[in-house]
């Protein structure tokens, strides 16, 4: 935990905040800070900033807030990701907001097993939750903007064309790299199938809607392992 975050509701009019739960637990065990000890922390969708710790009680923490520091720069990528098994999902999405990914698409496929999409990890609680972490990871304090997409022609037909407005969309997948491959930069939206890929179809329909091609080479990786793969390379192009 790189940043303790804070809601809004939790700071008050004088500066001071109260924190308990497992950030005192944090604060109090792993960092096993003092009175007198300054903190990173943020607003969650604010400023970052410092708490100086004023007072140590039981199960909480008070200290005096100070906030003029915004917060890091987002990665230029949208990502476009059909949804992998559960468990592997909330290791990607922190994954990705860790890396500064602040538009997530999460689309479905026919190579998607339909029981991922009743997982309790989709909850709108458990998604803020893995995002948070991920954000305390990064020390940012700006939570995504992430959509749950489970028609793939709704997609497909109503939303693409605004979501890859303005920016280079490139769809991965394993295959030899070539000279001619897209270099993209400025903006751009990254998409990512499950691990057994999009059917010929479905790669169709992406083409057609104005994406190329691109590959991290002929090595076929598991979803968790490409996402952040391909975040690195593009947002290094």
């Amino acid at each position: 935990m790189n940043i303790i975050l804070l809601d809004k509701n939790e700071t008050n009019s004088d500066g001071s905040a109260k924190i308990d739960g497992r950030r005192f637990l944090h604060i109090s065990k792993v960092l096993k800070s003092k009175i007198g000890d300054s903190i990173r922390i943020g607003v969650i969708d604010g400023l970052c900033g410092t708490g100086t710790i004023s007072e140590i009680c039981d199960n909480s923490i008070i200290f005096k807030t100070e906030f003029s520091k915004a917060a890091p720069s987002p990665l230029p990528i949208t990502l476009l990701l059909a949804l992998p098994r559960p468990k592997a999902f909330r290791r990607t999405l922190e994954t990705a907001v860790t890396m500064g990914v602040k538009r997530i698409f999460v689309l479905n496929s026919s190579n998607v097993e339909k029981s991922y999409w009743d997982s309790p990890f989709l909850t709108p609680e458990a998604l803020r939750e893995r995002m948070l972490l991920g954000l305390e990871q990064a020390g940012d304090t700006i939570i995504p903007q992430l959509t749950l997409c489970r028609s793939f022609e709704t997609l497909i037909n109503d939303n693409l064309k605004d979501i890859i407005k303005d920016s280079t969309a490139v769809i991965a997948g394993p295959s030899e790299v070539n000279e001619s491959q897209p270099k993209p930069n400025g903006q751009i939206t990254l998409c990512v199938g499950p691990d057994r890929g999009f059917t010929a179809y479905e790669q169709k329909r992406f083409i057609e809607s104005g994406f190329v091609q691109y590959s991290l080479g002929s090595r076929t990786l598991r979803v968790e392992q490409a996402v952040p793969a391909l975040i690195g390379r593009l947002s290094a192009e």
